[in-house]
């Protein structure tokens, strides 16, 4: 029984050795082709994306968070009296933010808990996903849910 063992865990070894001898160690076409097939195609961030949800959890609407992104790797969560400003250090799926800042001024009310759960969760991220109709940015802190607002999702249907 060893034996048939032994076998069975030499076999593929022996045939992997017996590879074709004739090809190139170093193919380059063949590693340019796999590095743009293991590239994740880029997310179109333009327009705006309202933040849905945290991890599964609905956030209130009643002081929607709109976040913006520039074509330098900002981006920008606005609510009627914060402004959250995001360098996004953006690598294709990968992310390491840095929290730039923020502006309350002018605004008389404390901040919402959604809005402090953007404000904590955006710098601890390290992924951005797109999942066909939302936006996911996640990391230690969890996973921030964003979707077009239902304004601009109305005004691309009735443009088609």
């Amino acid at each position: 029984m060893k034996k048939l063992i032994a076998l069975g865990l030499a076999l593929p070894l022996m045939l992997a050795a017996c590879g074709d001898a004739d090809a190139p160690e170093n193919d380059v076409e063949e590693e340019a082709a796999l590095d743009q097939e293991a590239a994740a195609p880029a997310i179109d961030l333009s327009g705006e994306w309202q933040v849905i949800a945290h991890n599964s959890v609905k956030l209130p609407s009643v002081f929607p968070a709109i976040a913006t992104f520039d074509g330098e790797g900002g981006m920008t969560v606005n609510s009627t009296c914060v402004t959250m400003n995001f360098a996004l250090n953006r690598e294709g799926n990968m992310i390491a933010p840095e929290f730039l800042g923020k502006d309350t001024s002018g605004c008389g009310r404390p901040q919402t808990d959604g809005e402090l759960l953007i404000e904590e969760v955006v710098p601890q991220s390290n992924i951005l996903a797109d999942t066909g109709h939302e936006l996911m940015i996640s990391g230690p802190g969890g996973t921030l849910r964003l979707a077009r607002p239902a304004a601009t999702v109305d005004e691309a249907s009735s443009e088609g």
